[in-house]
């Protein structure tokens, strides 16, 4: 006989990840299902995030306390570069506008205003994932139009270390 996990008299999806920079997440704002719905929805009392590392858990609760964790080194994650080898826990990706405007193609973003045809202004996040505080939905201003997008459709799959 096997030995399974379960929660509510039902086996468990059991996931794992090498490489989340210190703070995993929900499972809802990343292995969101059905992926028609918005970010956010389908929550598993089991799959919650946490902090992966030593000493206290940091502080999200205001933007300063955010830009510490996800802009500096942290050396007390047990994923971190220097104490496992582990390249991929942290890593950055910078994108220029016109690389943004040529990602918001046809069910990657909902239109709020106008249209995209225009040049982007500016971008700002409108909602963080829960635990880590990663960017979870942000907003495009266009000189034309304005849209929201789930970060992950723009900045890639893995949003997690680039906090915008």
């Amino acid at each position: 006989m096997g030995l399974v996990a379960s929660s509510g008299g039902q086996i468990i999806q059991a996931l794992y990840s090498s490489s989340f920079g210190g703070h995993s997440e929900n499972n809802e704002w990343i292995f969101n299902s059905p992926p028609s719905q918005l970010p956010g929805t389908n929550a598993s009392t089991y799959l919650r995030g946490i902090y992966d590392g030593d000493g206290v858990p940091p502080d999200f609760t205001n933007d300063a306390g955010i830009a510490a964790f996800w802009t500096n080194t942290q050396a007390g994650i047990f994923d971190d570069c220097v104490r496992v080898g582990n390249r991929f826990a942290r890593w950055k990706l910078t994108l220029t506008a016109a690389q943004i405007k040529a990602r918001l193609t046809t069910g990657r973003y909902v239109l709020i205003s106008g249209n995209i045809t225009g040049t982007i202004s500016n971008v700002a996040i409108t909602q963080r994932m829960a635990a880590s505080a990663r960017a979870a939905v942000a907003q495009i201003t266009l000189t034309t139009g304005v849209s929201r997008f789930a970060a992950g459709t723009i900045f890639g799959a893995c949003s997690a270390a680039r906090q915008w």
